[in-house]
């Protein structure tokens, strides 16, 4: 005998068999949008970027090889005060998705040294008579949210038109079931 509870069935011998939720891609579209970041996230002197050519956006599958079946993807205005800049980026994937491959490849050396040279080629687009004399990378302390939780923290150093400068990209990638 199953007895039905919230979003799953139970037997009675107390095995959960799990029941398929219908998927709304249009909840997921709104949920999505909560999920980036807005202009009244900001204090007093962010400001949106408006210039059309800013840095090119390098994808999950591009950093890592690993596809999904979305449901929700948004990515956020780029806001700036100062020499600072901030932009997200969310994504809904289809329940059935193997998470886990994400978070082995995630802290793997190999996507490290992946992510550095995508931002080395990144630097050089944006800045072409630039040079980048260094790219360290060490892990981002994250707090712990859903599934996984894993940051990654590029230091770089680079000089342009005769001045030299320290740029820091923050990469942190959380999963939660729905």
């Amino acid at each position: 005998m199953r007895r039905r509870g919230k979003d799953q069935w139970r037997d009675t011998h107390g095995a959960q068999v799990v029941r398929a939720r219908a998927i709304s891609t249009a909840a997921d579209q709104t949920t999505v949008k909560t999920l980036v970041l807005t202009r009244s996230d900001f204090p007093a002197g962010w400001k949106p970027v408006t210039d059309s050519a800013a840095a090119p956006d390098n994808s999950f599958e591009d950093l890592t090889g690993i596809t999904h079946d979305y449901t929700a993807k948004k990515e956020s205005t780029e806001f700036e005060k100062g020499d600072q800049m901030v932009d997200t980026s969310a994504a809904i994937v289809r329940p059935g998705e193997n998470l886990g491959d994400d978070a082995a490849m995630l802290r793997s050396p190999l996507f490290a040294k992946n992510l550095e040279a995508v931002w080395r080629e990144t630097l050089k687009q944006e800045i072409p008579n630039g040079s980048v004399e260094s790219v360290p990378h060490t892990p981002l302390q994250v707090t712990k949210y859903g599934q996984y939780s894993i940051g990654h923290r590029l230091v770089t150093r680079f000089r342009a038109e005769g001045f030299g400068a320290d740029a820091y990209f923050d990469v942190v990638w959380l999963a939660k079931g729905r």
